[in-house]
């Protein structure tokens, strides 16, 4: 395992990375920038490397006052094009509960998802659960909790890219 990660893990995460960078200052119907804006970042930042089967993510974080975050997040499905966007939550207790606003490969159409984050140590876990929504807003299901033993992405702590 340790050796497939290796050799994967160099090229997934420039493809990432490269993905990423591409993606600087689109806009999406709503308005929502999927990019980083530099008063949104307060100081401190870690970037996150999740490989699972031939599917990879990365996450870039920088942490705000009061525990806020807003970063960008890839993922590249191995068969799929890639989901790019912004993450903006807040940490409560070990849990990231971040909304994920993103397009879809060169779709111009955005999409909205909450997300639910588990920190494990330095690693954080995606966890799996039922979205709903109501008069147009989508949240996780309180009556079907989270699981974070079913979640594939487990993000490890990882360099992040330079900035422009």
């Amino acid at each position: 395992m340790k050796n497939l990660m290796n050799r994967w893990l160099a090229p997934c995460l420039a493809a990432v990375l490269a993905a990423a960078a591409c993606t600087g200052g689109s806009k999406g119907g709503s308005g929502d920038s999927l990019s980083l804006k530099a008063d949104d970042v307060q100081g401190d930042r870690q970037c996150y490397l999740a490989v699972f089967e031939k599917d990879t993510a990365f996450l870039d974080l920088p942490t705000g006052k009061r525990g806020s975050v807003t970063g960008n997040m890839v993922i590249r499905y191995h068969d799929k094009p890639a989901n790019t966007g912004t993450l903006k939550g807040e940490f409560n207790g070990d849990t990231l509960f971040p909304d994920y606003t993103f397009t879809t490969g060169k779709k111009k159409e955005v999409s909205r998802n909450p997300l639910a984050f588990l920190r494990d140590g330095e690693r954080l876990i995606l966890g799996v659960g039922t979205i709903e929504t109501y008069l147009g807003r989508s949240y996780l299901s309180k009556e079907d909790p989270v699981s974070f033993e079913k979640g594939r992405f487990r993000f490890d702590p990882a360099a992040c890219p330079q900035e422009r």
